[in-house]
């Protein structure tokens, strides 16, 4: 592994490259210690040392302080993870233990996304939200037979309600205008049938 190029990337950080291609970062500290030098090679037993010394620690913290602000899902965390370069095994190493310690579950974020947002949004603008997130098929549609269709009343319902109130506070509506609210609440994912129980 040929050191290609060193490049500084913060106050206190390189990028090192190998093959044109930056592989990790390093503390300045560090790449004096382990005497990295652009075109000179690593050798295996460096770079294993660094991986396991010095890379895989910094990306526990790294991810345990994302996670200590807000929850996030594994697809979210694994992209803030690969932004600061860290490689993928060491990545892949983090979120088992992540998700062994329960410091990670899609599951739970889903659910809590879910909860926070079914009784103001339409159930498909949330699923391709979740979807955007890395939130597996499987568990969408197990959080939606829970969240929705065990519920004794209908958070769309609600949803769709809060909507026309913010819209409109007089019932007697003209023609247009409850075509044009219609459209409106069918854009953000409403179901055209759940809408027409509030506007015909």
């Amino acid at each position: 592994m040929v050191v290609t190029d060193i490049k500084k990337a913060g106050k206190n950080k390189v990028n090192i490259y190998i093959n044109n291609k930056v592989e990790f970062q390093l503390s300045f500290q560090d790449l004096k210690h382990y005497k990295i030098v652009q075109g000179q090679e690593i050798s295996k037993d460096t770079y294993l040392s660094i991986k396991e010394e010095i890379l895989l620690p910094m990306a526990k913290k790294k991810a345990l302080n994302i996670l200590k602000y807000m929850d996030r899902s594994e697809f979210e965390l694994r992209k803030k993870l690969q932004a600061s370069f860290f490689p993928n095994d060491i990545i892949d190493n983090v979120i088992e233990i992540l998700f062994r310690y329960k410091y990670l579950d899609d599951e739970r974020y889903a659910r809590s996304y879910i909860r926070y947002r079914k009784e103001s949004k339409s159930w498909f603008y949330i699923k391709n939200k979740l979807k955007a997130k890395g939130i597996k098929k499987d568990i969408m549609e197990k959080l939606y037979s829970q969240e929705y269709l065990e519920e004794e009343f209908d958070p769309e319902l609600i949803a769709i309600e809060k909507e026309i109130n913010k819209k409109t506070y007089n019932s007697d509506l003209s023609y247009e205008k409850k075509q044009k609210l219609i459209a409106s609440l069918y854009r953000k994912g409403f179901n055209l049938e759940k809408i027409r129980r509030f506007i015909w």
